[in-house]
C-alpha cells in the first residue's frame, strides 16, 4: 500500500522472533526495492538496493526458516529479482560506500546515547534510519527538491516561498 516504513518494521519484528523467516526476508527486500525507487539520492537508493538483494538472497538460502511449502518457482522468483539488483550495481562497493566515512555520534556521552536512542527509535529523517540503527543514519537529510517561483506571483513579496516554512514546520514537529 505503499506504506513501506511502517511494512519495515513489521517484517524487521517478525525477523527479531524468527531471524531466518524466509517470506518475512523476501517480502522485507521486495518492500526495500519499492523504497528504493522513491528515493531522489543515487547513494541512499543503492544502499537500500543491497539490503534489498540481501533480504532475497537470505529468502532463499538453505538454512531459511519455511512456514510452508513454498513452490520452487517462488525461490526462482526471489532468485531472479536478487540477480537483478546485483546486475544493476557493484554490490562490494555499495558495501564499502554505506561504512564509507561514518560520523561520530556525538562529541559528549551523553549526545551519543541521546543519538542512539533516535536511531534506534528510527527518529532521524533519513531513509537509512529505516534500515536499522546505523551511525550513518544519524543525520536528518530531509530536503526539500529545487522550488522555483516566477517573481510575478507574489508581487512585492521577498521572502522565501511559503512552502519553506511548510517544511521546516513539519521537520520540527
Amino acid at each position: 500500500m505503499g506504506r513501506f516504513i511502517d511494512a519495515i518494521e513489521g517484517w524487521d519484528a517478525a525477523l527479531r522472533i524468527i531471524p531466518k523467516f524466509a517470506m518475512a526476508q523476501a517480502n522485507r527486500g521486495n518492500g526495500l526495492k519499492h523504497y528504493a525507487g522513491m528515493l531522489d539520492d543515487d547513494r541512499e537508493r543503492a544502499i537500500l538496493l543491497l539490503h534489498a538483494h540481501d533480504g532475497l538472497i537470505a529468502a532463499i538460502a538453505a538454512d531459511a526458516v519455511h512456514d510452508s511449502i513454498y513452490p520452487d518457482a517462488l525461490a526462482q522468483q526471489f532468485a531472479e529479482e536478487a540477480k537483478k539488483y546485483a546486475a544493476a550495481g557493484d554490490l562490494n562497493r555499495i558495501r564499502e560506500l554505506q561504512d564509507f566515512g561514518v560520523p561520530p555520534l556525538g562529541r559528549s556521552k551523553v549526545e551519543q546515547k541521546y543519538r542512539q536512542w533516535c536511531l534506534d527509535h528510527r527518529l532521524f529523517l533519513n531513509p537509512l534510519n529505516d534500515l536499522g540503527s546505523h551511525a550513518r543514519a544519524a543525520c536528518d537529510d530531509l530536503v526539500l527538491p529545487p522550488i522555483s517561483e516566477r517573481f510575478d506571483e507574489r508581487p512585492g513579496v521577498v521572502t522565501p516561498p511559503p512552502v519553506i516554512g511548510f517544511f521546516n514546520q513539519m521537520k520540527q514537529e
